[in-house]
């Protein structure tokens, strides 16, 4: 066998101890820095969220993550407080199959709910759960 074979089956097997730790420093590192640069950001949309609706700052749902364990996903809110309680009634209207629902326009959306879910902002929580190991900065999404 010649040593590049050995090179490409040892790459062909997967990243390895050193790898895993290697993607797990730069995920810790990447979403610490990104929580201190954003940090006045972050503040900002609490106060807006507040602002334009009540209830809470953070969405959470409970989600399947990495080899089917349940974890809880964080999200800046971008619906009303009690968006699920409305669903019913809005059924009529769903536009997804398949067990989705969609709807354009979705009323239970607010003002500000929608320019973050247009920027993907409301996902900066996210890093929170990337910090804690739940999460990862590269890879498959809940």
């Amino acid at each position: 066998m010649r040593p590049e074979d050995s090179r490409a089956e040892t790459l062909r097997a997967g990243p390895g101890v050193l790898g895993r730790w290697g993607k797990r420093a730069f995920d810790v590192v990447g979403a610490l820095l990104l929580i201190l640069l954003l940090a006045p950001l972050w503040i900002t949309i609490a106060v807006l969220i507040k602002a334009d609706s009540p209830g809470p700052v953070l969405f959470r749902q409970r989600r399947i993550g990495r080899d089917g364990q349940p974890f809880l996903m964080l999200k800046f809110r971008t619906m009303v407080d009690g968006a699920d309680a409305r669903k019913p009634a809005l059924l009529s209207l769903n536009e997804a199959a398949d067990g989705l629902f969609k709807i354009y326009g979705d009323p239970r959306i607010t003002r500000i709910g929608r320019r973050l879910r247009e920027t993907w902002l409301d996902e900066l929580p996210q890093l929170l759960q990337v910090v804690t190991g739940k999460m990862s900065l590269v890879g498959p999404r809940p």
